[in-house]
């Protein structure tokens, strides 16, 4: 992820603004590409074999209204 782009601000403790308007911006998209950094960091810290490739991305359960 290229993070050359993002803007950085700086606040005083006490001084923050409820809401982070470049966060606000963000599509749904690219909200979860953030997260997921983290949630992979996170993985791997609790599992040091930790692999994403493991995840089944593939597998979907289909529930069908019986007519």
């Amino acid at each position: 992820m290229d993070r050359s782009n993002w803007t950085v601000k700086k606040y005083k403790l006490g001084e923050e603004p409820e809401y982070d308007e470049a966060t606000m911006r963000l599509t749904h998209g690219e909200r979860i590409e953030m997260v997921w950094e983290i949630t992979k960091s996170a993985w791997a810290f609790k599992d040091p074999n930790f692999r994403e490739s493991e995840f089944r991305r593939d597998v979907a359960r289909v529930i069908r209204r019986r007519s």
